[in-house]
């Protein structure tokens, strides 16, 4: 891996939307069904009024390079820690290997356990 670029993690904003469907489109086979704006606006507003869904972004420079969804659930093993579950991880084909991936998944670790970055 080359060297960490940092990035930040933040939940992911409407005018994040354009951003989001690219990033999703690389992890998609060529031809597969695309969501039209319209109703992707309307599936994160959804996804953003849920009590335990969230969507997230990594940014460098002000620039979104990379996302995933996590849902955190309750759990009756461990204590009763939550349960978080990440889906539809991607960076950006030309920001990889450069740490952007593990930096979002240890805020989700951490974000899972009730921390904030």
């Amino acid at each position: 891996m080359a060297s960490m670029v940092p990035c930040r993690v933040r939940e992911a904003l409407e005018d994040d939307l354009p951003s989001l469907l690219s990033l999703y489109a690389e992890l998609d086979q060529e031809g597969a069904p695309v969501l039209s704006e319209e109703d992707a606006f309307a599936l994160l507003a959804r996804i953003q009024s849920s009590s335990n869904q969230r969507i997230y972004v990594a940014t460098v420079g002000g620039e979104v390079v990379g996302t995933f969804a996590l849902l955190t659930m309750d759990n009756l093993a461990h204590g009763g820690a939550p349960l978080g579950l990440v889906e539809s991880v991607v960076v950006n084909a030309r920001m990889r290997r450069q740490g952007i991936g593990t930096q979002m998944m240890r805020f989700a670790v951490a974000g899972r356990r009730g921390a904030t970055s």
